[in-house]
């Protein structure tokens, strides 16, 4: 496996990444450079996506040992002390598409207190707190409000309504097409315990007309609440199978996280495999930076020894040994490959060549050549001509340190002007808020 891996690297591998990482590393075999970055940015990669793999199963075990609805078509209720069940299901059925609500479950109750003179003052509350933003229920222009508890108690109210195609569960009013006043009864049903008394309200609304779809969502939910209503005293609540004669199926609605979650592994897998490269890029761009800075100090210090009886190469050789204890650099990993090229017979035109071409700079490039014409025609004025690139070399850097300086000061404008408006607003808002009050 992993030597066909090796293989596939090889055969796959892009020839922009193997030149990055050759000149990033001039003295390293480019081959092993290639295997160790693909094998880290597989790594990567893989660890990503098993981890969002991972996460995406744990998800979706623990939801599905939290599922509420059973096959047999039963929620387990809640006991006396806990809390009502809000379960959103998908109903199945032969004849209408699926159709997405939610199952009001209500928590187990096991007493009943008789409590008159509260079910009348409810009753007395209800039908002001109805009317909402309407004068009254005996003229309704807007949307009813149905309070689900008799205010701060545990009292719940439960609503029914002799047409829901005029006034919807929720209180809402259908008057659209509105064309007389009607009569419509909504039946307020206050239970406290297993206490239970009903409340019938005269409200006028206006009919609308129901698709079938829309009338079997009404029933559907009519018969869910009067199920859930009659199976109080059960553990379970047993969905019905069949809504006017159609057979209907029951499937809770599943939870799109590890969907997400898998989703979102996968981007950041791709995210990391294209943003190594990228990083490659600016390791790349940092050692051109630090070339191009270090050539001037290059240059001056080889006039100085050639100006002083060395040889040229003697001269790079005495200021790669002179800086061998130092912090290595980039120019000194490229001396240090030129040297060892002298060393192992290269000539020394071919060495000068081989080091302009591996600083892919032009400065380098250019020294590099008129260093091999002087060698090879032997110039009696090389003296001069380093110390004018010498010269030509620290005008060049004093110019790219200068446009660093601009550059900086360009990114320092937005928060300077960020800055510039917190403080403007901070003498502004009091100024205004005095002219306000004097």
């Amino acid at each position: 496996m992993k030597k066909w891996l090796e293989k596939r690297i090889r055969k796959r591998a892009s020839p922009y990444i193997k030149e990055r990482l050759h000149r990033l590393y001039p003295s390293q075999n480019v081959e092993e450079l290639l295997l160790a970055f693909y094998r880290k940015k597989l790594r990567l990669v893989m660890m990503v996506s098993l981890v969002g793999v991972f996460l995406c199963l744990v998800l979706l075990v623990s939801e599905r040992q939290d599922l509420q609805v059973s096959a047999e078509g039963e929620i387990l209720r809640d006991g006396q002390m806990g809390q009502d069940l809000t379960i959103p299901v998908t109903v199945l059925s032969e004849e209408y598409d699926d159709v997405e609500l939610d199952i009001q479950v209500a928590k187990k109750k096991y007493s009943e207190e008789a409590l008159e003179e509260v079910f009348a003052e409810a009753g007395v509350w209800l039908e002001t707190a109805m009317a909402g933003e309407n004068e009254s229920l005996s003229c309704v222009r807007s949307n009813l409000v149905f309070p689900e508890k008799y205010r701060d108690t545990d009292m719940e109210i439960f609503y029914t309504c002799s047409d829901y195609g005029l006034i919807r569960q929720s209180g809402e009013v259908q008057n659209k097409d509105l064309k007389g006043p009607q009569t419509v009864m909504v039946t307020a049903q206050l239970c406290y315990g297993e206490a239970v008394k009903e409340y019938n309200y005269e409200v006028c609304v206006y009919p609308v007309q129901l698709t079938k779809e829309e009338e079997f969502r009404r029933i559907l939910s009519e018969l869910l609440l009067a199920e859930d209503l009659r199976q109080r005293e059960t553990d379970r609540l047993v969905l019905p199978t069949e809504v006017n004669g159609v057979l209907v199926q029951y499937r809770e609605q599943m939870d799109m996280a590890p969907l997400y979650i898998l989703l979102l592994s996968l981007l950041c897998a791709v995210l990391i495999y294209k943003g190594m490269d990228k990083d490659l890029d600016k390791l790349y761009e940092e050692r051109q930076k630090k070339l191009r800075f270090a050539y001037p100090d290059f240059v001056s210090s080889l006039a100085l020894l050639v100006g002083a009886g060395m040889s040229v190469t003697g001269a790079i050789r005495r200021i790669y040994e002179d800086k061998k204890r130092d912090h290595p650099t980039p120019l000194q990993e490229e001396l240090g490959i030129f040297v060892r090229n002298l060393d192992n017979g290269v000539l020394e035109e071919r060495a000068l060549e081989e080091l302009g071409r591996r600083c892919a700079l032009v400065p380098y490039r250019k020294f590099c050549s008129l260093l091999c014409i002087h060698m090879k025609k032997g110039s009696l004025n090389l003296q001069n001509m380093l110390e004018k690139e010498a010269q030509e070399a620290f005008e060049d850097h004093q110019l790219q340190i200068r446009q660093l300086g601009e550059e900086a000061g360009t990114k320092l404008l937005l928060p300077m002007i960020m800055m510039l408006m917190v403080v403007m607003v901070l003498i502004m808002v009091p100024a205004f808020l005095s002219y306000q009050i004097t």
